[in-house]
């Protein structure tokens, strides 16, 4: 198979763009540093619609919060109204600050006279610290129904079944509300 051999000659405007720098010639001829080829305008568009949306709206019920590369950016969560981020640089998650429910599947709970009670509740949560919960638990409602579930154990193994039946109100004062992670409040109510 023969091969061909080419003699490339420079021109007056490769000579031309010898004597300045690249990034001068670059912006000459209307060039970026973006690749070309076929799939040129497929990677162009994500960089070009993100400097055109840098606002972004965050309703009344929601927070947002702001990760420059990766680190938590200093102060309170973003919101409510409009908020401005560097699309190149921040990340944002938008996080629900309205009551929650969250029911509390059957778990077996043995109390101080050895009586085995299968137990289900119900939890209402609202999240009031949002970025440090969203910085220090990976699934909330998880992290909630297990502590629902230990509380619920903790406290009823020390008392009979007896007490259990005639205090039922008190018991449910007593645990109507769980303190969470930083402000957060949970109310439960238990059903026996």
């Amino acid at each position: 198979m023969a091969t061909s051999r080419h003699i490339l000659i420079p021109t007056s405007h490769e000579i031309s763009r010898a004597s300045c720098s690249q990034q001068e010639w670059l912006s000459q001829n209307g060039l970026s540093l973006v690749p070309v080829g076929p799939l040129s305008p497929v990677l162009r568009l994500p960089l070009r619609l993100s400097f055109y949306f840098p606002l972004q709206v965050v309703r009344e019920y929601e927070r947002a919060i702001v990760f420059r590369l990766g680190h938590l950016l200093p102060g309170r969560a973003r919101g409510p109204g409009l908020f401005f981020f560097l699309p190149c640089l921040d990340t944002y998650h938008k996080v629900d600050l309205r009551l929650k429910t969250l029911e509390i599947p059957f778990h077996q709970v043995v109390t101080k006279d050895m009586v085995t009670l299968e137990i289900d509740a119900v939890c209402y949560y609202r999240l009031e610290n949002a970025s440090l919960l969203l910085t220090t638990l990976t699934s909330i409602s998880s992290a909630i129904q297990l502590l629902v579930q230990t509380t619920t154990k903790r406290l009823l193994a020390h008392r009979a079944f007896s007490e259990l039946l005639l205090e039922r109100k008190s018991i449910s004062q007593e645990i109507k509300v769980l303190p969470l992670w930083g402000d957060s409040r949970a109310r439960l109510e238990l059903r026996l």
